[in-house]
């Protein structure tokens, strides 16, 4: 199980250097594209360790994290409770299967989207949860052809189509703000450096 991979990983995911490098570079392309206000309140969804939602938590006023997997719960909730006592919230939640609860200003996720087998439920529920006026921004993997994860690896989605991504996000109702590829990940596959771009879409709930 893909959550019990993440169980495991939780304590080490923020020690690797590049982990850490790739989301500094999307949080500051996410801060140039949405207008955060000190009045938001925001949703760091798939949030893993909570790297996002802690990059942009001053920007705003309150941050949600929600994951399915417990050990990386248990990282935001360390982090929240030693240095964002009262700003911060978190849920292990399967939000297709449990549902979400809240409204919200913003809503994020990075590198989260291709773990869901069913991207178009959550959408459906995030786009629901985000109140009029709000952002959505997520970022994610342009479709590869399976070797960023490597052989053998449980993901359901090897990337996504991005003008696919942009149309499911409009026809649930949200408007296009930016499509964006703040970074490219290189990898070296079968001896060869490979690259495999990450987009970054915004829209609006108006």
């Amino acid at each position: 199980m893909i959550d019990k991979y993440f169980d495991r990983a939780a304590a080490e995911w923020d020690q690797q250097e590049y982990r850490l490098n790739r989301l500094k570079v999307i949080a500051r392309a996410m801060e140039r594209e949405i207008p955060l206000i000190k009045t938001m309140k925001g949703l760091d969804f798939g949030c893993g360790t909570g790297l996002l939602g802690f990059s942009l938590i001053d920007k705003i006023a309150y941050m949600t994290f929600v994951d399915t997997s417990e050990g990386m719960i248990e990282q935001v909730r360390l982090k929240a409770e030693r240095d964002y006592a009262g700003r911060a919230g978190w849920q292990v939640r399967d939000i297709v299967a449990e549902g979400l609860e809240g409204c919200f200003d913003l809503i994020v996720s990075n590198m989260a989207l291709h773990h869901i087998p069913d991207v178009t439920a959550a959408l459906t529920i995030l786009s629901r949860a985000l109140n009029r006026g709000g952002y959505m921004g997520l970022c994610d993997l342009e479709r590869e052809d399976g070797t960023f994860h490597g052989e053998g690896a449980d993901i359901p989605h090897p990337g996504f189509d991005v003008d696919g991504m942009e149309s499911l996000l409009s026809s649930l109702g949200l408007e296009k703000v930016s499509t964006t590829t703040p970074f490219v990940n290189r990898k070296v596959v079968e001896g060869e450096e490979r690259e495999y771009p990450l987009f970054l879409t915004v829209f609006r709930k108006n």
